[in-house]
């Protein structure tokens, strides 16, 4: 009785954690769970979706590789994080509909936006930061996506300044 009970406290905690007041369910700033709590659920996907299959484990990835960083890319990868999810939340919430396939596409299209987001910009990154990232996705290079983002990123930085200089 007592394991039960700690149990779905614990469930609890993890749930009202995620459904804000008015019911919505949104992303908690620093955590993944959104991806399978709310994404996964309002849409279900499986394995190979976009929340099972490439959002939850890369940020769970930033997550353990967090203090790799640089204290820059330490504090731009947590509103870049959040910015990902976010970009989420109607169709975690069902508020705009989308097939398995257009959930992916959607997302991937917003990557270079939250990468790139006014005064928080991967752009005034490190270099040594950029290595991180790079090795962190170099499993997604064969995934012409994976080349279109970085297109995206890379165009924007060059436009707006000179990368690495930091």
């Amino acid at each position: 009785m007592i394991i039960s009970l700690k149990i779905f406290v614990a469930s609890i905690t993890i749930v009202s954690a995620i459904i804000a007041a008015n019911g919505q369910c949104l992303p908690i700033h620093r955590d993944c769970t959104f991806y399978r709590q709310c994404l996964e659920v309002a849409v279900p996907c499986g394995p190979n979706g976009y929340a099972l299959g490439f959002g939850e484990p890369y940020c769970n990835k930033f997550r353990e590789h967090y203090t790799r960083f640089s204290a820059a890319g330490r504090d731009w990868l947590w509103p870049t994080m959040d910015c990902l999810q976010g970009v989420l939340v109607p169709v975690a919430n069902r508020e705009k509909l989308m097939t398995c396939p257009e959930i992916r596409s959607f997302a991937f299209a917003s990557h270079s936006r939250c990468y790139t987001q006014p005064g928080n910009s991967i752009c005034d990154l490190p270099f040594s930061d950029w290595m991180i990232l790079f090795v962190m996705i170099s499993q997604e290079l064969n995934d012409p996506a994976t080349w279109q983002q970085m297109l995206e990123v890379l165009q924007t930085c060059m436009g707006n300044s000179a990368i690495g200089v930091n």
